[in-house]
């Protein structure tokens, strides 16, 4: 896959596999200047955001069906409840000159505990997606912030 993922200032690309555990990606700010320590820095914590979008709309899913607000196809709640999350991972940035190497890859807890259900193997679509549902998750954060300040 060759999507890229714009979140901030930074365009995440270049999504591949490496082994069965490990996804490699490229990070570049979108001025195309060299990254810094800084660059890595803040990379780290977008990426600490992992997750955080699944996690809100399995809760949120659950709570709407369980108060019989709206009924979901069960098929709809089941992919939601796999775990999501920054946890579940280990990851590595590298600086290079003009973009961070980035991996990411499971946790051995996780590793092990996905051998156990017979779904080791990790998928580029896994991190893209999680990695793509960022801007969302601090487009919320964004508005439950202003939210609050409305109500002060």
């Amino acid at each position: 896959m060759s999507e890229e993922i714009i979140i901030d200032s930074y365009k995440f690309r270049n999504f591949s596999l490496a082994g069965n555990t490990t996804i490699d990606f490229a990070v570049t700010p979108i001025e195309g200047r060299d990254v810094t320590e800084a660059d890595s820095q803040t990379v780290r914590e977008i990426l600490e955001d992992l997750g955080k979008w699944e996690s809100l709309i399995e809760t949120g899913l659950h709570m709407l069906s369980d108060l019989r607000i709206i009924q979901i196809v069960q098929a709809t709640l089941q992919s939601y409840e796999k775990p999501y999350g920054i946890e579940l991972y280990e990851v590595n940035i590298r600086r290079a000159f003009e973009h961070l190497n980035c991996s990411i890859h499971t946790r051995p807890e996780e590793r092990h505990r996905r051998e156990n259900t017979g779904t080791a193997a990790i998928s580029v679509e896994e991190i893209q997606g999680q990695v793509n549902n960022i801007p969302k998750w601090k487009a919320f954060k964004k508005t439950i912030q202003l939210v609050k300040e409305q109500l002060r």
